[in-house]
């Protein structure tokens, strides 16, 4: 199975303006799942424990970065921007990236 990190060093040499938040340890997923409510997906558990999240120029998408645990701007700012835009996002979703210029929002079903 290919890791997540071996498929963002080819994302990188596509384009190098692709950067990655790092690995992080599982406590901090958990820390997430607790604070929130929430139980993230298998995968996506191990993509952020692998790699933390990804960055690139006028993007922000779902990660674990220095705020995540903020209740408005951290893990779930996404799903908190697009609630507020869409005036509702149904249960069991969350927002991992927004398309600021064609205003389109990619999220993650939660429900197993």
């Amino acid at each position: 199975m290919t890791s997540y990190a071996e498929l963002f060093a080819k994302l990188k040499a596509a384009d190098a303006s692709w950067e990655s938040i790092g690995p992080q340890p599982a406590t901090r997923v958990d820390e997430i799942e607790s604070k929130f409510g929430i139980r993230l997906p298998r995968s996506f558990r191990r993509f952020l424990i692998e790699i933390g999240g990804i960055e690139y120029p006028n993007h922000y998408y779902t990660s674990i970065d220095d705020d995540y645990l903020d209740e408005q701007d951290g893990f779930l700012c996404n799903t908190n921007m697009l609630r507020e835009q869409a005036g509702q996002l149904p249960d069991g979703l969350i927002a991992l990236e927004s398309d600021h210029d064609a205003d389109r929002w990619a999220c993650l079903d939660l429900i197993e």
